[in-house]
């Protein structure tokens, strides 16, 4: 083997280091974004609970209060609900097949090189 330069090793462990960062982060912002979400659906049951739901309360500098969002479900276009919608517009399922190979086959695809990380052989497991 070759030897390698102490910039790409040093580079290499940036990046790593980076990557676990990034890991620990997004662990954390999904524990709180859960939390998040059990405090909103407790918060709006006791808003309804005392008869605000039309009142802003006024915090700080902020105001909270109760709207509406449209939220739709599935939240993306995945193949199988594309068949399945448009099974119900066309009756030949010949031509439903070929519309979603279509729309699979159009789509632009892009070659990246990128790093890939997996476990050494010779570290031991925890």
């Amino acid at each position: 083997m070759e030897s390698v330069s102490n910039q790409l090793i040093t580079t290499t462990k940036q990046w790593i280091h980076i990557d676990q960062e990034i890991h620990k982060l997004t662990a954390h912002l999904n524990q709180l974004r859960e939390k998040k979400d059990k405090l909103e659906k407790q918060t709006i049951d006791m808003i309804k609970k005392e008869g605000l739901e039309n009142t802003a309360l006024a915090f700080n500098q902020c105001k909270i209060y109760v709207g509406n969002e449209k939220v739709f479900k599935p939240s993306n276009y995945t193949q199988k609900y594309i068949e399945e919608q448009l099974c119900k517009l066309i009756t030949d399922k010949g031509q439903v097949k070929m519309i979603c190979q279509h729309l699979k086959n159009g789509r632009t695809i892009e070659n990246k090189k990128v790093i890939k990380k997996g476990i050494s052989q010779n570290v031991s497991k925890k």
